[in-house]
């Protein structure tokens, strides 16, 4: 599972999830930062957009800061 986070206001965000299609969100989790100071804090997340890979534990294995093209998102998605 992957949890981006993402505000409306970012224009990065926007972009980055206007170019991304159903299928390549499958599985993806999309948390406004606005509506979720919680889980923001306890992922450090201080930069948006922000993706977070989890394992099956729920254990972090990987992140990445900022926006990606399609082609490095899929690749950070299913890598």
């Amino acid at each position: 599972m992957i949890k981006m986070f993402s505000a409306p206001w970012c224009t990065y965000c926007n972009i980055m999830k206007d170019n991304l299609t159903e299928e390549d969100l499958e599985g993806v989790e999309i948390l406004n930062v606005d509506e979720h100071p919680n889980l923001k804090e306890k992922y450090g997340i201080r930069t948006i957009p922000a993706f977070v890979k989890l394992d099956e534990d729920g254990e972090e294995v990987d992140r990445r800061i900022g926006s990606m093209t399609r082609e490095n998102f899929l690749a950070f998605k299913n890598g």
